[in-house]
């Protein structure tokens, strides 16, 4: 990464077409990061390191020299897709060989004791779409990934039909598999997202069709399935006790909401995030999230907490300059992949992570820069 970057600085900027400032909005986040460990009761060099692709790769597209032609463009996405299917099979052989004991009567999965295999899903406590099916990543970061390759898979479709399909098929198992609620919720937005583009009567009885099997895909599924009940018995309060996964988000928002008010404009600082959160819960007695170090849960929220307004108005805006691109051949990928970064962002501190930061970082970049390149009013 750092040797790319050195290489845009000896490149130099594109000559002959005018490259937006929009693309280092991340970079201006990163700058704003860096500013807060001032203020912050803790300063330490690990908080500028983990944060550093929002700074590098909006600079290294901004200086590119070169622009990337369609086949470079499509071979970069392409070959994203294949990386993700294939992470899927191997993940499957894998957790098949770690999780499976053979019985007499044939395959059984390893599940939590006394429980059969859809009640252990609900609960995460299936060890093969668990823990040893997300053996190579966090599961919640690898839905993403997930999602944004059956996007390019329904707009920037590979040539061949029946490898395509094969494909989609195969991303959606894989999103079926890891049971992430999010990631539920988001697969039929982009499917309907994606017949709404289409034209046609038909198209749009297909799209009818199709969110009706969708919504009952989804429903049947025993961990969306859980929290709506858990919703529907519990109702939406702020039980400081719970050990639901959903109440629990709603403890963590609440506290993070309660920082926020004390520290609007500029924020505690990334420093002091950490403490100022574990903190705030030890004073409302939020139990549960305190034992189990809780962030935010909520991107938004957390760097609202770091930098204040300032960092959340970036963040807006960052995601507004993806959804209302000019891009010629990938408006709707862009728009789609803004689309899974908000409702991400809603229920996940992406930026805790060195691989949602990663993500967000390189594509944000990446399709800025195409959007530069290649935009054409719609």
């Amino acid at each position: 990464m750092f040797v790319l970057l050195l290489e845009s600085f000896r490149a130099g900027q594109l000559k002959n077409i005018k490259i937006s400032k929009n693309i280092l909005l991340p970079a201006l986040m990163y700058l704003f990061l860096v500013f807060s460990l001032l203020y912050s009761s803790r300063f330490d060099i690990k908080f500028l390191t983990q944060k550093t692709p929002l700074l590098i790769f909006p600079i290294i597209f901004y200086f590119r020299k070169k622009s990337l032609n369609e086949f470079q463009i499509k071979r970069i996405l392409n070959t994203y897709v294949l990386g993700c299917v294939m992470s899927i099979l191997i993940l499957n052989i894998y957790a098949f060989y770690r999780a499976a004991t053979f019985y007499p009567g044939g395959f059984h999965a390893i599940v939590q004791p006394g429980h059969n295999l859809f009640q252990s899903m609900s609960e995460g406590g299936n060890l093969f779409f668990g823990k040893y099916f997300s053996a190579i990543h966090q599961t919640v970061y690898y839905a993403v990934f997930l999602l944004f390759s059956y996007v390019l898979l329904l707009f920037q479709p590979i040539k061949n039909k029946k490898i395509n399909t094969f494909f989609i098929i195969i991303v959606l198992i894989g999103i079926f598999q890891i049971s992430n609620r999010v990631s539920l919720l988001i697969t039929p937005l982009i499917y309907v997202y994606y017949l709404i583009s289409q034209r046609g009567v038909k198209k749009r009885l297909v799209l009818l069709i199709s969110i009706i099997l969708l919504s009952a895909v989804i429903f049947v599924n025993p961990r969306f399935n859980k929290i709506i009940g858990d919703i529907y018995e519990k109702e939406i309060i702020i039980n400081p006790t719970s050990k639901n996964s959903f109440h629990t988000r709603l403890l963590t928002w609440n506290a993070s909401i309660q920082i926020i008010k004390e520290n609007i404009l500029l924020g505690v600082g990334v420093g002091d995030h950490d403490l100022r959160l574990m903190s705030t819960y030890k004073e409302l007695n939020y139990i549960n999230p305190l034992r189990a170090q809780l962030n935010s849960h909520n991107q938004f929220l957390t760097i609202a907490i770091q930098i204040g307004m300032i960092g959340f108005i970036l963040l807006l805006v960052s995601l507004g300059v993806l959804f209302f691109n000019r891009s010629r051949e990938y408006h709707y990928v862009i728009r789609s992949l803004s689309i899974i970064l908000f409702v991400s962002f809603l229920f996940e501190s992406m930026f805790q992570r060195y691989s949602g930061l990663m993500f967000f970082s390189f594509f944000y970049s990446f399709f800025a820069y195409v959007d530069s390149t290649t935009k054409v009013k719609l």
